[in-house]
């Protein structure tokens, strides 16, 4: 028997969100974090200062209290065989909070 084995690539991260409370994008999404052992996110503003944070991000982070605006993230992730962090931003726009 063989078996295909495909490497898995970058996963993909979506760098906005509209937690309007329409049910659509409410929350800031990473659908391939479920390809890792586990994960830490941690999100700044613009001055530097973390907002949010976790452990074992679950696709649940609605922006909280925070202004519509751009914010910048460190995400952490360990695999079966190496540890991978990415960095970017992220755009919080509609926030009705």
């Amino acid at each position: 028997v063989s078996v295909i084995f495909k490497p898995f690539e970058k996963p993909k991260i979506y760098n906005v969100f509209t937690p309007n409370g329409d049910g659509y994008n409410d929350y800031w999404e990473i659908p391939d974090l479920k390809y890792y052992i586990s994960n830490e996110l941690v999100v700044f503003d613009r001055w530097g200062r973390k907002v949010f944070e976790a452990n074992n991000y679950s696709n649940n982070w609605d922006g909280g209290d925070l202004d519509d605006g751009v914010y910048y993230y460190i995400l952490r992730c360990v695999g079966f065989w190496k540890e991978d962090v990415f960095r970017g931003s992220v755009t919080i726009l509609g926030n009705s909070q």
